[in-house]
């Protein structure tokens, strides 16, 4: 009796041992999505991270984002990306990667937040971003980098070298190092700012993140140009 207990904890230590030592890897849960009606605000959370909110009156908004993300799920939890477009002047959506819309931020919705539809379409996003990827502590690594943006007239319109067009307004960003549709958290230290962006395009030399004009505006780059962040690789395509 003694020599099988025995050999039942030896088998059982081992297994336990073998445990800590093969590589953890991550497992893939189906996002999930509530709205919470306060009264005053509606408020749209994904994997339980506040990512969307808006006065009561605009309550039908967040509840059609909602049913939209719920939707996406049912059909697709791996690698999910999304884009911002624009409608027309200051009305910004964030779409998913076969185009479908998703949430749409008006000034209105951007006035009750005290921003602007540009900065606030792109704190909706990476808040997306943040629910899906960056909540479990799954950062491929972490590490800082020199972050540096691009924009304005000049770049304007012009194709990435992913092929997708350049837009100012767009939370992307270029990596001579990482493939397209990586996903990546630059945080500022010296502010505490964060934000989430996509690759989409290459730049001029390696080692080096460069990000869009609204990327560097919501770091809070843009005056210097140039800035040592932390960067955490949240994603990268299968």
């Amino acid at each position: 009796m003694v020599k099988v207990l025995n050999k039942r904890s030896f088998l059982l230590a081992l297994l336990i041992l073998c445990s800590l030592l093969l590589p953890k890897r991550a497992i893939a849960l189906k996002p999930y999505t509530w709205v919470s009606n306060a009264g005053t605000s509606v408020k749209l959370y994904v994997n339980g991270k506040l990512v969307a909110s808006a006065p009561a009156e605009m309550a039908d908004m967040i509840y059609s984002s909602n049913e939209k993300l719920q939707k996406l799920f049912e059909r697709n939890n791996k690698g999910l990306y999304f884009k911002i477009n624009k409608l027309e002047e200051d009305v910004f959506v964030i779409s998913s990667k076969n185009g479908k819309d998703i949430f749409a931020v008006t000034p209105d919705i951007a006035e009750y937040h005290n921003s602007t539809p540009q900065l606030l379409v792109g704190i909706w996003l990476s808040n997306v971003y943040e629910a899906l990827y960056g909540l479990h502590d799954t950062a491929i690594n972490k590490d800082y980098v020199t972050v540096t943006w691009y924009g304005g007239p000049k770049w304007e319109g012009n194709k990435t070298a992913s092929g997708e067009i350049f837009y100012n307004w767009k939370l992307t960003a270029a990596s001579n190092d990482l493939p397209f549709n990586s996903i990546v958290k630059l945080h500022n230290p010296k502010n505490n700012k964060s934000i989430i962006v996509r690759i989409n395009d290459r730049c001029a030399k390696s080692g080096i993140i460069d990000v869009s004009r609204l990327a560097a505006e919501l770091l809070g780059i843009t005056r210097r140009g140039v800035a040592k962040l932390r960067m955490e690789v949240l994603h990268l395509p299968e």
